[in-house]
């Protein structure tokens, strides 16, 4: 197993999810979760595009404190 195996099983993401993800290197899968597709110029920025989804997944509740829909 390699170290981003290990990266998508630790998520917080279905099975169908995880196996949706590119395994090949880490910026591939921030990229795959980057919801707004952006293009980083430095690949160790890459990391930047899934906050958000990675955010939303891990505190959910958290990120809607306060919020108005």
């Amino acid at each position: 197993m390699n170290n981003t195996t290990e990266y998508i099983d630790a998520m917080p993401l279905t099975d169908i999810e995880k196996a949706a993800l590119p395994r090949s290197d880490i910026q591939a899968v921030h990229a795959a979760l980057d919801g707004e597709h952006r293009h980083f110029t430095r690949e160790d920025d890459s990391p930047l595009g899934s906050v958000k989804m990675r955010l939303e997944r891990t505190w959910p509740d958290s990120l809607a404190e306060g919020q108005a829909d």
